[in-house]
């Protein structure tokens, strides 16, 4: 499944269930679809699930599409007829092994599908008729024209959404009362003992020229990618309903990576139950009857045994989609502080925990949202940050702080060139981080960034000049930042098809040129539906272009100085 929704302008969560029939050789398929839906365009992720314990018949995902047009889609073969569609499975997902689960997905322009029109059929069991389901919510309004400073658009969507006159943006609704402590967490018994091998020098710290060194004055080089599945409803990393967990990590050592990004949100941590069908314990045996939080766990102690940094963050506050701010209904910002700290304190002793990310994605839309340099510890991601580093640093001084950028900032100190969520690093520079609260040697400022397969910016648009336009907005937007701060990509990717391949190979170009050497690739998980991964939908094999280019960061290839002049 790729990772639920990520990177959109405007979200509406419409959620269906439709039940196969029952058939007498297996048990029915649930289909859950879910839909992104923006100004013009939007994306369907469809979850398929075998809750039974036999293996299903072969699926057949019917819908109907009256008033759109799909661009890409993902984890299945896709027919049309006129307004309808089909979808077959593909060899990893059908038919549907036993608690297996996993998304198929697509975007396009137009009109989003109604939910009430997703129905699975399996092979010996009649097709079912469409089940009830509100129908989708209509994609609000756009905005009245704005003031100069465009906004980011962090989704597929053609062009970024104008941002207001910049002034200070009204808060959101006041955050609700703290949500009540998470219950008591399995203890970390034999998972987390994992005996320091002499290739950790933890802690970490941030030099004066941005540099990360280790205990022991030596420059850090951390070659890393994301590998999500802890932040979903799945509640455990992705890939282990078909491989087994101590394989993956040892392909990514093959392949040089020496650091994973470990996405997760709440449930993750408190959850006393098991991992469902994302989780195929024939092939991860160890990994039976363990709680997520148990998994994850076992999954950094296997990571150090391989060699591995971990880097923790804090991703989505609901487990199903991301937020602007760090609180939302149900969950406040003390809440979040209490998550982290938690974290921060459970992983103290565990040799290759380097870092905490403390939240992904920080965003605004139509000037709502988090912002930086407000005042305001409602709206403002500096404030919010400075009180949630602050108290990690209390529960585990030897951890560094991932601090995000935010989006648009409502022209307030940034270039006009539209950012990415948790993109906008620039109000730094007139706000920076308090000191006091987050010591420099311990913060890192982790942007994300991406190309034209997330979403077409209009300097992707720049005729003859792309993509050699870029390096100067790079330069404005994160260049500038580097040589005095830590600055670590904590998420760049995409498709390496067509123009997002020009951008990924210029990107990688500039990097090189800059010198830089800690990053962590979006993502290793095939099932990211606007990026593809490093694997490919078997989750065995490499998309071998993509990684080609990005090794380039680490193989002592030549470097074009004239990139970043």
């Amino acid at each position: 499944m790729r990772a639920l929704p990520r990177r959109f302008l405007l979200r509406s969560s419409l959620v269906a269930l439709a039940f196969g029939a029952m058939a007498p050789a297996h048990a029915a398929l649930t289909v859950n679809a879910a839909q992104d839906v923006w100004s013009g365009g939007f994306c369907s992720h469809v979850t398929i699930r075998n809750p039974g314990t036999a293996t299903s018949g072969a699926w057949t995902l019917q819908f109907e599409l009256p008033n759109g047009q799909i661009n890409n889609s993902w984890n299945g073969q896709f027919t049309r007829s006129g307004t309808s569609y089909s979808v077959k499975g593909v060899s990893w997902n059908s038919p549907a092994a036993a608690g297996q689960s996993f998304e198929v997905g697509f975007c396009g322009t137009g009109t989003a599908p109604s939910n009430a029109s997703f129905r699975i059929s399996e092979a010996g069991a009649p097709s079912p008729s469409p089940s009830p389901s509100p129908s989708p919510s209509p994609a609000p309004a756009p905005s009245p024209a704005p003031a100069p400073s465009p906004a980011p658009a962090p989704a597929p969507t053609p062009a970024p959404a104008p941002s207001p006159a910049p002034s200070p943006a009204p808060a959101p609704s006041p955050a609700p009362a703290p949500a009540p402590a998470p219950a008591p967490a399995p203890a970390p018994g034999g998972d987390l003992s994992v005996p320091a091998t002499g290739q950790f020098a933890l802690p970490f710290t941030v030099s004066t020229d941005g540099r990360i060194l280790d205990a022991k004055g030596a420059t850090v080089s951390l070659r890393g990618v994301n590998w999500f599945g802890f932040e979903t409803p799945d509640l455990v990393a992705h890939g282990l309903w078909t491989r087994n967990y101590k394989d993956m990590i040892t392909q990514m050592k093959t392949l040089g990576f020496n650091a994973v990004r470990l996405p997760f949100c709440p449930t993750t941590i408190r959850s006393t139950g098991r991992p469902s069908g994302a989780l195929n314990i024939s092939v991860n045996a160890d990994l039976a009857n363990k709680t997520p939080l148990q998994v994850m766990d076992r999954i950094v102690a296997e990571f150090a045994t391989q060699g591995f940094y971990v880097l923790l963050d804090h991703h989505r506050p609901d487990c199903n989609a991301i937020s602007m701010t760090p609180q939302i209904p149900g969950y406040s910002l003390d809440q979040w502080v209490a998550d982290l700290q938690f974290v921060a304190d459970r992983y103290k002793n565990v040799p290759n925990v380097f870092a905490i990310d403390l939240k992904n994605e920080p965003h605004s839309i139509s000037g709502s949202g988090a912002l930086w340099g407000t005042g305001d510890l409602n709206n403002d991601w500096k404030l919010a940050a400075e009180k949630a580093g602050s108290a990690v640093l209390a529960s585990n001084s030897r951890v560094l702080v991932f601090v995000e950028g935010v989006s648009d900032n409502n022209g307030r100190c940034e270039n006009p060139d539209a950012h990415w969520w948790g993109g906008n690093i620039e109000p730094f520079s007139c706000y920076p981080i308090d000191s006091t609260k987050i010591p420099r040697n311990k913060l890192v400022l982790s942007p994300h960034i991406y190309g034209p397969s997330v979403s077409n910016q209009p300097y992707f648009n720049d005729g003859t000049g792309f993509p050699n336009n870029l390096p100067a907005i790079w330069q404005n937007q994160l260049g500038r930042f580097m040589g005095q701060n830590a600055v670590v990509l904590g998420e760049f990717g995409g498709r390496f098809t067509d123009k997002d391949r020009q951008w990924q190979v210029k990107f990688v170009d500039w990097l090189k040129c800059k010198g830089v050497r800690n990053f962590f690739y979006w993502s290793w998980n095939p099932n990211s539906g606007d990026t593809g991964g490093i694997l490919q939908d078997d989750w065995q094999t490499v998309s071998q272009d993509k990684y080609n280019n990005l090794k380039r960061l680490w193989d002592g290839s030549a470097v074009d100085a004239n990139v970043c002049k």
